[in-house]
This record gives structure tokens, sequence and C-alpha cells, in this order.
């Protein structure tokens, strides 16, 4: 039976010619007007704050230090791309459940069943505290508004694995994953969607609030093509007999087949001779996917072995008549050695790799008697008649 695995990795940045990011204004450079404060999110074109929290615009366009890049209140960072980014709280001890989102409208509406691609860059606001590691992007078909600042209850479609303490405040910390879409989401919101008895921290310095804070920049949402992992049908076969696996080669794909004695090919189509029924396993990665959300994928294949038996034909009628033609003997192994005799014992015949294909030659008709030996060592003998 054939069973097919999808893993997904998420590893470093680097989008394909043919995604396009339906997040407008990813890395929000693009403002209204310069923040003068905290709390500005709304200065900044396309996003916006969807509950009664205060999260944070910072652009080096700030006419005060507070919302400056790159020392601001909560810290200092340089921009990942351009002069701005955003910033938000996702945990304050003095503030049960008290969250801080950004949300944006997205650019085109999401086709049902199709996979995509989320993607953001954090950083650790260095002026705070503590680090989590509940970070997490949701798509929804409406927009969330919510009048106070209480945490969503929300299961994001892609976030940080928990328990991985994001504490690095000099470089850009990716944060990517896929998710199927139902069909119709059209916004994306940013934060942290559980309640303080469910969100991790870490003291990284003593400070008297309590609290985590992350900037944010460069964020993104593609539609994933790609290849998926085909080991084959599932397929009976004659011992000695090779059977060929998989599929033909997918463009940007690399290939590695195992049997239960470990990694026997890297081609897209591997032959194999079992002499027992074996189950081979193809992990394939689709390199042509980009590498914000690479993708892999795997699946299976049973080649059962059976002990067949290799009588040869006792007649064939070599009458170009499209119909028995040929000497064809069925399941015949590889490297295998044909001599066929006349009645007087004469070699009329041989091959030393017979291909099905010998059609008597011009021999009259007639019995002929024949020696095949397998590349096994096996022996059939035995008489073949010429009939036109």
């Amino acid at each position: 039976m054939k069973k097919l695995y999808l893993l997904f990795l998420t590893v470093m940045p680097l989008l394909s010619f043919s995604q396009v990011n339906l997040v407008p204004n990813p890395s929000f450079e693009d403002k209204i007007v310069c923040p003068n404060g905290v709390g500005q999110i709304d200065s900044c074109q396309k996003w916006f704050n969807p509950t009664m929290g205060s999260p944070d615009y910072y652009n080096s366009c700030a006419s005060t230090i507070q919302a400056d890049v790159p020392l601001n209140v909560n810290g200092y960072q340089y921009a990942r791309t351009g002069e701005a980014y955003a910033g938000i709280f996702i945990y304050l001890s003095n503030l049960a459940d008290e969250r801080e989102y950004i949300e944006v409208k997205l650019t085109e509406s999401l086709v049902t069943g199709k996979e995509y691609c989320i993607s953001f860059y954090v950083s650790y606001s260095d002026a705070i505290s503590l680090a989590s590691s509940r970070l997490g992007a949701y798509v929804s078909s409406d927009s969330i508004l919510q009048n106070n600042s209480n945490v969503l209850n929300e299961q994001p479609q892609v976030e940080n694995p928990y328990g991985l303490f994001i504490t690095d405040s000099v470089n850009w910390k990716l944060i990517s994953g896929h998710f199927t879409a139902a069909g119709g989401e059209k916004f994306l919101t940013i934060g942290n969607f559980y309640p303080d008895a469910l969100t991790d921290t870490l003291r990284l310095i003593q400070s008297a609030i309590s609290s985590v804070s992350y900037y944010i920049d460069d964020v993104s949402l593609v539609e994933m093509t790609y290849d998926v992992a085909n080991a084959g049908s599932d397929t009976t076969i004659c011992n000695g007999i090779p059977a060929m696996l998989g599929a033909p080669a997918c463009n940007g794909c690399i290939y590695s087949w195992s049997d239960p004695n470990g990694v026997i090919s890297s081609f897209a189509q591997p032959v194999v001779t079992p002499d027992t029924t074996t189950t081979y396993i193809l992990y394939m990665h689709d390199t042509s996917t980009g590498t914000l959300c690479e993708y892999f994928s795997t699946d299976e294949v049973t080649i059962t072995v059976n002990d067949c038996q290799l009588p040869p034909p006792n007649i064939f009628t070599p009458n170009n008549d499209g119909i028995n033609d040929a000497f064809i003997i069925v399941n015949l192994p590889p490297q295998s050695k044909l001599v066929v005799f006349n009645r007087w014992g004469s070699e009329v015949f041989s091959s030393s790799n017979y291909d099905n294909k010998w059609q008597g030659d011009n021999l009259a008709d007639g019995v002929y008697y024949y020696i095949l030996k397998t590349e096994k060592g096996e022996t059939y003998k035995g008489y073949v008649q010429i009939f036109r």
C-alpha cells in the first residue's frame, strides 16, 4: 500500500521569481505620516491596530527618539529592510492577558486548497526584560476588530516553535511556515494568541516591569507551487526481474531512495532487483519553491517478489503478421544466455544477453532444441517449433 507524507522545513529567505507577496507594504516603509511617539502603527500605510492595544511604528523619519530607528524607546535595532519596522508587546506581567497585534489586508483573497507560505522577521527589543517563544501569524476571512486589548483566542496557522525563545537583539530571526487555505482568507494578524498561562517567558535583564516586546519586519505571504514525491505504483515481479521505481524527474527536485538496509539511490527512477518483497521509501526535496518555505515530501512503494517459473514457449510463428513472431520468454531475467540447436546438434542461434527478439532467422520450419541459462545459474532446456 502506498503512503504519502508531506513535510515542510523553514530556512533562510529567498523568494523564487514566480512568487508574489500578497502582503502590501511588507517592510513598513510606506507611511501616512512620520511617527511622533509610541503606539502609532496607524501612521504606517495598510497596517492597522485590530484591538485597543498600542502597537508601535518605528521609522528613521520620526520626530522623537521614542519611535526612531535604530534607537527607540524599546531598544536599538536597524531595520532589516529600509528604514522602518513595527513593534508589539506580546506579554505584560502587570496586566493579565494584555496583548498588542498588527493587522493588514492582503492584496487578494486566498484560494481554497492552495498551499501558502507565511514568513516574517522578528528581533528582541533589548530594553525589555523578558523573552518568549509565542509569536505567530493568523489569517482570517474578515478583519479582527476587538474593543479591548485582551488576547485574541485564535489559532495561528504559522508560529514560532514553543520553547524556542527569541532572544537575539542583533540579528533578525525568521519565523515561517506553510498552511492550506480554507478559501476566502484576506487578513493577516501577527502577535501572541495564547493566554498568560500558556505563554512561556525567559528573563534576560532586570527591569521593574516584566514584559515581552519584539520588532517585526519583512512580512510575506506567497502561494507555493511544488512537486510531490511519487514512488510509483505497487508492483509484483518474478524473482530476478528488475523493476523501475518512481516517476520522471521534476525541475529542481533532489531525491533520496531507501530500502530497509539504508539509502540506495539519488536518482529519480532507480532500477532495483529485490530477492524478496521490499518496500522502498522516497524522500524528495523540491528546491524550486524558494527557501522561505522549502518543500519536502515522501512516498513509498512496495515491490512484491514471486518465485515465477520460466517455461519458454514450445512454438512461435515468424510469419510477420505481428502475432507470436518471435521466441518470447515471459519474465526473462536480464543477462540470460540462449543457445538453439537443430535436430542434428548444430548450433543455429546464440545470444549472451537474449532480448526476446529472435524470429528464427532463415531456418526451415521444424523442431529445434534450446538451452537457456540465467545470470543466477538456472538452466532451462526444451524444444521449440518454428511454424510459419
